[in-house]
């Protein structure tokens, strides 16, 4: 799969040229171009005495290229930057490893050929997927990086219907060469990623109803892992409600997979802002070491928006409640945020997943200074204030800040030989300009 799809890339892209070339006179370009300029610093990461500073810049040219009233190329260049990272930095940053979400030189971010009829859109090329409220498929824009994927994808649509099916492997990270495809160990990168996606707006009494099928596949990890869900949407006065559920089946490193995900959700407008309440649940695992695998697979997510911006979890062996109110001020121009979580483990056997699904104990500290009766993980504080200004010259200037506060739970012990146990906070400062 891996070969078919950089074979597919390598024919769009000498398709493409030709194209342009016979369609030269006539072609019509839109250029756009972004840059975004974000300052981090984290305080306390693995739970003891210790820092994480640096700075990520990512800019952004890309073009449309439309040959003929049907057919158009889409094409981004992106180049992702990570500076003033601290020799000390704990824990470790290595922006030249695969695979991480910190840097990579200018590089192909999207090429696709689209076209486009009535009814129907094709992509061909390298895209972006987002599908939903992005809790299983987004492209992470969060990240210097981001995602795209290899493959096809054709959309259907029609009044309120619209129907997306796609046949994609995610892109990999080589942040010192062309990033073409190639395997890199992986798991999720190297895995085909392949779906189907229903919504259908006003269904009856549901404003919005979204259904779909995902399959995860990598043989090389033997992964095989299916996932069907349906998510619900309704409006009611000043109310909004929405609920969805998932049910996971297949295989998970050569073990037969099932697994399981809700998440609930009220919403209230008062006066100018929006309170909201919500639940989200993923299964975890009681026996990791059993021939049954019961981890819910969290395909490829936004995390950061929805369980922290420490990106401390992941939708997996996780049950998280979150309260929340935003509000715009000063004529809108400044957008208010506020949310407040909790976290516990579904299964008390099972790990505690970090944003890139990775085992915190594996990450941040060791194995022994794990209770593993205790189920509380902690509480997260995120405030956050977006501006947005249009400014002469430039389509979008926006400015936003945060600041995170993570009240660490019982499930990490003090350490008996330093005594050391710190809760963790979190800063940043993002200017982002659009051309």
């Amino acid at each position: 799969m891996r070969q078919s799809t950089k074979t597919i890339i390598l024919c769009l892209i000498a398709n493409s040229v030709c194209a342009t070339a016979a369609f030269a006179e006539g072609v019509n370009v839109d250029w756009d171009a972004s840059v975004r300029l974000r300052g981090e610093a984290r305080n306390d990461l693995d739970f003891s005495d210790s820092q994480q500073d640096f700075t990520l810049l990512r800019s952004r040219v890309g073009a449309k290229f439309t040959l003929a009233p049907q057919w158009s190329i889409s094409a981004e260049l992106q180049d992702s930057r990570i500076f003033d990272v601290d020799a000390n930095t704990t824990p470790n940053i290595n922006d030249n490893a695969l695979d991480q979400p910190f840097a990579d030189d200018l590089d192909i971010h999207r090429l696709a050929l689209n076209y486009s009829s009535k009814n129907f859109r094709v992509t061909l090329g390298r895209q972006k997927l987002n599908l939903g409220d992005q809790r299983l498929v987004a492209s992470l824009e969060w990240v210097n990086t981001a995602r795209v994927n290899d493959g096809i994808r054709v959309d259907y649509k029609k009044d309120n219907l619209e129907i997306n099916a796609f046949a994609t492997e995610l892109v990999s990270i080589n942040p010192s060469s062309l990033n073409d495809g190639a395997d890199t160990g992986n798991r999720r990168f190297d895995s085909q990623f392949n779906g189907a996606f229903i919504e259908h707006k006003n269904l009856g009494k549901l404003d919005v109803f979204q259904g779909w099928w995902f399959q995860r596949r990598n043989s090389n990890f033997d992964d095989d892992v299916h996932t069907f869900g349906v998510r619900v949407q309704e409006q009611i006065s000043s109310w909004t409600l929405e609920a969805q559920a998932a049910l996971q089946t297949g295989d998970f490193g050569g073990n037969d997979h099932d697994a399981a995900l809700f998440q609930a959700s009220v919403s209230k407008s008062l006066g100018a802002g929006v309170a909201s309440l919500g639940v989200a649940w993923a299964s975890g695992d009681d026996d990791p070491n059993d021939a049954e695998s019961e981890t819910f697979d969290n395909l490829y997510p936004l995390n950061h928006a929805y369980y922290g911006f420490i990106d401390l979890f992941s939708l997996q062996n996780l049950t998280t409640v979150e309260l929340s109110y935003g509000r715009p001020l000063l004529n809108k121009k400044l957008k208010f945020r506020a949310a407040l979580h909790g976290f516990w483990l579904d299964n008390e056997n099972d790990f505690w997943y970090e944003a890139g699904f990775n085992p915190i104990a594996g990450l941040f500290v060791a194995p022994d200074r794990i209770d593993s009766d205790e189920r509380f993980l902690g509480s997260e504080l995120d405030i956050t204030f977006q501006y947005d200004a249009k400014v002469n010259g430039l389509e979008k200037v926006s400015l936003l800040a945060g600041y995170s506060y993570f009240d660490l739970g019982d499930r990490v012990e003090i350490d008996p030989l330093t005594g050391q146990l710190s809760n963790t906070d979190f800063i940043f400062l993002q200017l982002s300009l659009k051309l």
